[in-house]
């Protein structure tokens, strides 16, 4: 019995908390798990997909046999473009 209390204390304190402080309470919470669900994701992004991506445009790179013209360099820009999130769209040019 003592483990079922310790167990729902938590979910209990929640509840007290949404009734005793009204509707605006639920949007804090909602809020924070949004917020809580950003953290996460980025957390995510940052230690699995980025690193991946990063060896794969580095492995990319390496792979070209030529990386000093004027055309490799801009190749190589836009790969670091798209890297840390500098997508422009190709609609902005018109």
């Amino acid at each position: 019995m003592f483990l079922l209390e310790w167990l729902s204390s938590p979910f209990l304190a929640v509840h007290n908390m949404r009734i005793l402080g009204g509707p605006i309470v639920d949007w804090i919470l909602a809020a924070s798990i949004i917020l809580w669900g950003l953290a996460f994701e980025r957390y995510w992004y940052f230690s699995k997909i980025l690193p991946q991506e990063s060896a794969r445009l580095a492995a990319q790179w390496a792979a070209r046999k030529e990386h000093t013209s004027w055309s490799a360099r801009q190749i190589r820009k836009a790969m670091l473009s798209r890297l840390s999130g500098g997508h422009e769209l190709e609609t902005s040019r018109c």
